[in-house]
């Protein structure tokens, strides 16, 4: 297909990097703004995604625009954006939620405890009340079946989309003109609540999203997050360290103890549509972290494609695990003392 590896250029910049997938055959590496979206897909789903983070460890880069998708950003608040081009190929066993999620749980001390409601309530006044939050369960007590620590919204927590009848072209992701398609949340908030909460997802249409609302107060960057209490405060503070899991996902319908319908996150309720562990080039993973997420030997290099009816066709190229692990570790992942 057309398209380049993202390996030919990693940023020169603070930026994010992670690994789409990981833990599966079909794991790829992935950093933030690529020249095209990158494809994913399973047996719920296939897509585009395009990931782009300002540089605000680099304010000097940030304000000169000179960087993919500058000019976009250019007298916007936002610090990141997200856009996702959905294919469904079933339909989906519940409503489509979007999750921030830790992979360890963290016990919280009083004092911590209190810091981690202020982030929520930030949150919600941006997102919705609808957020889900679970401070999670520690599995030393509740055993592996254990909730994780997690941050879950309904669909109306996106602030863009565009529908696309089955046969249509949908909008290049890439798009300069894609910022003024389909329907805003900072148009009408109440009739984009109303229309996500209508929207029923099925195969057949293409179902575009952009998801930035939180991007003000939640910098990937720096790792860090800003405009909850007077200093800005650490991811580290709530997820222990690096990485965190960025997902699209539905809940099976669970009965808990006494026939009471579950209503937490649990992984066995679980069915995911995407799934990113990423971090930040300023807080990188040590490479056996990196490592783990790949089963096989021989690693997958994501390959930026140019529109949708390529990416189904073949997204992949193959290339030595040596290789792969030699620009992916150089950029990545934490350098020896």
């Amino acid at each position: 297909i057309g398209g380049r590896s993202i390996f030919s250029a990693f940023p020169g910049y603070g930026h994010t990097a992670g690994v789409l997938n990981p833990g599966t055959s079909r794991a790829v590496m992935v950093v933030s703004n690529p020249a095209e979206p990158f494809y994913f897909e399973n047996e719920n789903c296939w897509g585009l995604w395009l990931p782009m983070f300002r540089p605000t460890a680099d304010p000097a880069i940030d304000s000169s625009g000179a960087w993919p998708y500058g000019d976009h950003f250019r007298g916007r608040r936002r610090l990141w954006e997200h856009r996702f081009q959905l294919h469904f190929k079933k339909e989906l066993d519940g409503p489509l939620l979007l999750g921030l999620q830790f992979d360890q749980y963290v016990p919280f001390s009083g004092a911590s405890k209190q810091m981690s409601n202020l982030v929520v309530a930030a949150l919600k006044r941006v997102s919705g009340p609808d957020l889900y939050h679970s401070c999670g369960e520690d599995p030393k007590i509740v055993g592996a079946d254990a909730e994780k620590p997690i941050l879950s919204m309904p669909l109306w927590a996106f602030d863009q989309f565009i529908f696309t009848e089955a046969g249509e072209k949908p909008p290049s992701l890439n798009d300069p003109n894609f910022a003024k398609l389909g329907v805003l949340q900072t148009t009408n908030r109440k009739h984009f609540i109303t229309k996500m909460k209508q929207l029923q997802l099925q195969p057949g249409p293409t179902y575009t999203f952009a998801f930035w609302g939180i991007s003000q107060i939640v910098d990937c960057v720096k790792w860090d997050i800003a405009g909850v209490l007077p200093m800005r405060i650490s991811f580290n503070k709530l997820c222990g360290q690096p990485p965190v899991d960025c997902t699209l996902y539905t809940l099976k319908s669970d009965k808990g103890t006494g026939g009471t319908n579950e209503t937490r996150h649990f992984e066995r309720r679980k069915n995911y549509l995407f799934r990113l562990t990423f971090w930040s080039s300023l807080t990188p993973l040590s490479k056996e972290r990196v490592a783990a997420m790949f089963p096989l030997r021989k690693l997958t290099a994501v390959t930026a494609v140019d529109d949708a009816s390529d990416a189904k066709r073949s997204v992949a190229s193959k290339i030595k695990a040596k290789g792969f692990f030699g620009q992916v570790f150089e950029c990545c992942t934490a350098r020896p003392t």
